[in-house]
């Protein structure tokens, strides 16, 4: 793995570690995962397939006594051992975790045999005390987020149905001292926007591979976006190959270090 590590403004004063960097086939630099620990909490953003056995490997769940738990979709990369943590978290450790619950999540975790309320509990504000920060879950937009259009024969009868894409979020998190950071969920879109505000710092998805209906941002759509004098507020992380992490760097953004 890489062994650069990533500059944070002093401003920040509780920033996110990451787990993992990686896309779902990039297994070596693990799914992409990210937290934040204080006051015996912790936030954890996703919870991919290989990060489940890499937080209790690494101890990260020794020393809290409370976590919260943002999903971005549901994708396995992303969600793939949510239910293992759980569970680990109800029977190993007797503490319910606390999850943003969002349309199927809910239902999903169900199907693994997680119930609400016995095995975690529903966040339902978006403030967290123990943290002392405010959080905003946002629409990511990609293009197969766009309704599909479906043809079927009913009774010789050709009928064109639309069936909305699985959606993606991303997290806006603000700090008591006003220091901000967005984190996306899987998206081809980047809005130009977050770069004119103060102290925000960008957790953006990003990929080496360009073409239509792509439901990741290219490197290459990415450099088009954003002035070379923006790029260091933009770190990047989910990537498909451990080769652009050089390549971003080289265009001027940062890429996120594995703790």
């Amino acid at each position: 793995m890489s062994n650069e590590k990533i500059q944070i403004s002093n401003k920040l004063n509780r920033s996110l570690k990451f787990i993992g960097r990686g896309s779902a086939f990039n297994t070596d630099e693990l799914n992409t995962s990210a937290y934040i620990k204080y006051n015996r909490t912790m936030l954890l953003i996703d919870c991919g397939e290989n990060i489940f056995s890499n937080i209790k490997k690494n101890g990260l769940l020794d020393d809290i006594d409370n976590i919260y738990i943002l999903i971005t979709h549901l994708h396995s990369d992303h969600v793939g051992s949510l239910s293992s943590l759980i569970f680990y978290m109800y029977y190993e450790k007797r503490i319910k975790a606390n999850i943003l619950l969002f349309p199927n999540l809910e239902l999903y975790l169900k199907l693994q045999g997680n119930i609400k309320g016995m095995h975690y509990n529903e966040i339902k504000s978006t403030f967290i005390d123990e943290l002392n920060l405010n959080f905003i879950i946002t629409n990511e937009t990609h293009e197969q987020m766009k309704e599909s259009k479906i043809l079927r024969i009913d009774k010789d009868i050709l009928i064109e149905e639309t069936k909305p894409i699985l959606p993606s979020y991303g997290y806006k998190i603000i700090f008591k001292d006003k220091s901000k950071l967005y984190y996306t969920g899987d998206t081809s879109s980047f809005n130009k926007n977050m770069l004119k505000e103060n102290n925000l710092i960008i957790y953006q998805d990003i990929c080496s591979r360009d073409y239509p209906g792509n439901i990741h941002l290219s490197l290459k759509k990415l450099c088009e976006i954003v002035p070379r004098e923006e790029r260091h507020k933009i770190y990047c992380m989910h990537l498909d190959t451990t080769k652009l992490s050089n390549l971003a760097q080289s265009e001027g953004f940062n890429i996120v270090s594995i703790e």
